[in-house]
């Protein structure tokens, strides 16, 4: 019987890092107008909702927002 050696999963970030990632990321956008960010967000979202109803994951309903 062979057994399969996996590949380690990388190591959680901790919280630091991941603000860190997040203000890197933050800033790669920084000169980006509001508007347009906002837009990929919801074009992002609409990708998301098409891959959950492909895979009948989708809960029903439209996101009307916070």
């Amino acid at each position: 019987m062979h057994q399969r050696r996996q590949a380690a999963a990388p190591r959680p970030l901790s919280p630091a890092e991941i603000v860190a990632e997040a203000r890197r990321q933050a800033g790669l956008l920084s000169d980006v107008p509001r508007a347009d960010v906002a837009a990929r967000f919801e074009a992002l979202a609409e990708e998301i909702r098409q891959q959950a109803i492909a895979h009948d994951t989708a809960i029903d309903g439209d996101w009307l927002g916070d």
